[in-house]
């Protein structure tokens, strides 16, 4: 069984492959979106962490993916990502989009939010 280290970090992982199908940008842009450097993400989630995710920063992960409180937490299994169906397929969506469509779209989903 994993401790809560382990699972937080491999959902924090997962989140990453969500963001960026290359391999090499993936924590990049996971530090982009949780407003974090990526020296210190790349601390948490990168191949060689150093530094666990704290419990303030997994729910500060959380609200910039919109999870539930404590979803970083849970070990999810069998493919069950926490994520719906419509979300999923907009993140396959969202990882093959240019760096500008990334930002229209985002600026589109904000404006929506925002309404």
């Amino acid at each position: 069984m994993s401790g809560i280290n382990d699972i937080r970090r491999n959902n924090a992982r997962f989140l990453s492959e969500q963001l960026s199908s290359e391999k090499s940008k993936r924590i990049s842009a996971f530090a982009s979106k949780i407003d974090r450097s990526y020296p210190q993400t790349n601390n948490w989630i990168g191949s060689s962490p150093v530094k666990n995710i704290g419990h303030s920063t997994a729910r500060h992960i959380e609200k910039c993916f919109d999870l539930k409180d404590g979803w970083l937490d849970l070990v999810h299994t069998d493919g069950e990502s926490g994520l719906t169906q419509d979300e999923q397929l907009i993140m396959s969506m969202y990882r093959v989009l240019s760096p500008i469509e990334k930002q229209l779209a985002y600026r589109l989903l904000a404006s929506i939010r925002n309404q």
